[in-house]
């Protein structure tokens, strides 16, 4: 009995999680599958302690990968060359191992947040991914790229 209640425990617990329409198939460590019917939830705003995902549209179009930065210089370097387009600058970056990239719906704690306003984006997110290769590390992202998904409404 009391195995059974443990169970039941680890049920409840490890529901919250993946995100609600996630599938994970394939090998642990496999990136996470968003169904369709799932977006961005509008009115999430990343808190400490929070359990989210990665997710992000530009243009109308889901992005394939999100940044993940080291510490936050390389996330300030990574804004002013995004805004600059400076490419040769975020190759850099990624050659010296300060950027690396997640997949979208990648789960992620929220562990702080730090405004960022001088550089040109809004809010620095500290994150550490639950996911992948990158299991456990800490990493800054922009907060708009840390979200909780939720199903479409029906039209």
């Amino acid at each position: 009995m009391r195995g059974i209640n443990y169970g039941w425990l680890l049920v409840m617990l490890g529901s919250g999680c993946l995100p609600a329409g996630a599938d994970l198939s394939g090998s642990p460590g496999s990136q996470v599958a968003i169904s369709e019917d799932m977006i961005p939830d509008p009115n999430y705003q990343p808190r400490m302690s929070d359990r989210a995902v990665l997710y992000g549209i530009e243009d109308g179009h889901v992005l394939e990968r999100l940044p993940l930065l080291k510490d936050l210089t390389a996330y300030d370097i990574y804004v002013r060359s995004q805004l600059a387009r400076d490419a040769e600058r975020l190759a850099e970056l990624e050659e010296q191992g300060w950027l690396q990239w997640a997949p979208p719906g990648a789960r992620v704690s929220v562990l702080a947040m730090q405004d960022r306003n001088h550089t040109g984006a809004h809010t620095a997110t500290q994150i550490r991914v639950a996911d992948d290769r990158l299991k456990s590390e800490t990493f800054w992202t922009p907060s708009d790229y840390v979200t909780r998904l939720i199903h479409k409404a029906a039209e």
